[in-house]
């Protein structure tokens, strides 16, 4: 079949597993564009889009609707206290509301991001101590903006037929504000010590994810990516807490998006072996990033014949060990395998366990798109 689709019919096709006339190809490249363009906006993804002619999933982040997740309500006063160290700062606030006190602290490489590529902080000391502190914590969530939310529609306009808009409103249960707030040893702990204050926490935060991913439905999202790696077996959690825990608020997610006739994106990295099928069998139109070993556990062939008939699967390719520190013959080898494994009968979508690295050798980045324009076309 000769190449006459749009981006987006090809994304759609291949989610809907409908017949391509080429494997679509959408790495995830965001910390690579942060490092060459200096950002990963949608506007640059667009970029990305048109230097290497691959077909963009458009991530909308939570910080294009709002300004500053750290505006609180009048009622609610911070107190603030900075130590500098030989080679971190420590920071403690206490945050006063209606409902009682929130201590945290917590500390950040000085100078630069010692502690992650975020930078992430190190917490010593998390806000959500008891179940009482739910109530305080409410006073410090931010609404999700309907006017700046107004904004989708323009980009979704922009962008066209040359990719498909996907909106990452918030991660919620399963991302930064639940492992922040709560911290994820402390979650896995109160699976067996305190597992009702464990319920009430996630589904706090669930909520917060779905009173955004609702505006942004509102107001006409194709696309709603939902992040879980901070509550997954990657992450050190049983498959059985998992499932006990986790599932049933993504199935909750998945209806949500779906009473709405838009598209659910599921992430995960790391291990997914023990919980793709479940999360499959749950409804996820598209699953990503089934990171192979080392940096995962999944067989791509194996899933593709378990579940590729009930979803769509993207990712596979490893960022680290072929792309950044491999050769350009490893990395095309790679690529021909997750198609010759993954696209037969549609259903895939061509991408990586996760975002490419800025240090990664521009040969072995182009012959990451050389070796999908060999292997992909149908």
């Amino acid at each position: 079949m000769s190449e006459s689709m749009t981006s987006q019919q090809r994304l759609l096709r291949a989610i809907q597993h409908q017949e391509v006339d080429r494997v679509p190809c959408c790495p995830r490249m965001f910390n690579w564009m942060s490092g060459n363009y200096g950002m990963d906006y949608w506007v640059s993804q667009m970029r990305l889009a048109n230097e290497f002619g691959l077909d963009p999933l458009v991530h909308v982040y939570g910080h294009a609707f709002e300004t500053d997740q750290e505006q609180y309500p009048p009622q609610v006063s911070m107190e603030v206290s900075t130590t500098r160290n030989a080679d971190h700062t420590e920071v403690r606030r206490i945050f006063h509301t209606p409902a009682g006190d929130l201590r945290e602290v917590k500390i950040a490489g000085d100078p630069g991001p010692v502690y992650g590529d975020c930078p992430d902080p190190l917490y010593r000391e998390h806000l959500l101590k008891e179940p009482e502190d739910l109530e305080r914590l409410k006073f410090l969530l931010p609404e999700f903006s309907q006017l700046r939310a107004a904004i989708l529609p323009t980009i979704i306009d922009l962008v066209g037929d040359r990719g498909l808009v996907v909106a990452q409103p918030r991660q919620g249960a399963g991302g930064y504000a639940f492992l922040d707030y709560l911290g994820s040893e402390r979650a896995m702990l109160l699976a067996y010590d305190n597992p009702d204050f464990l319920r009430q926490a996630l589904r706090l935060f669930n909520d917060f994810f779905q009173e955004a991913a609702r505006v942004c439905l509102e107001q006409g999202a194709p696309v709603v990516m939902d992040c879980w790696w901070a509550v997954s077996v990657g992450s050190g959690w049983s498959p059985a807490h998992f499932r006990e825990f986790a599932l049933p608020l993504i199935e909750e997610n998945i209806q949500l998006v779906h009473s709405y006739d838009a598209l659910y994106h599921y992430y995960d990295d790391g291990a997914m072996d023990t919980t793709v099928d479940w999360i499959a069998e749950a409804g996820a139109d598209l699953i990503e990033t089934l990171a192979p070993p080392p940096l995962g556990d999944v067989d791509l062939a194996e899933v593709k014949q378990r579940i590729g008939h009930l979803t769509c699967l993207k990712g596979n390719v490893d960022q680290v060990n072929l792309i950044w520190r491999g050769t350009p013959e490893q990395v095309r080898e790679a690529v021909r395998a997750a198609i010759e494994a993954a696209a037969p009968g549609s259903g895939f979508i061509l991408s990586t366990a996760d975002s490419i690295r800025p240090e990664s050798p521009r040969e072995n980045v182009d012959a990451y798109f050389e070796a999908w324009r060999e292997f992909g076309r149908c």
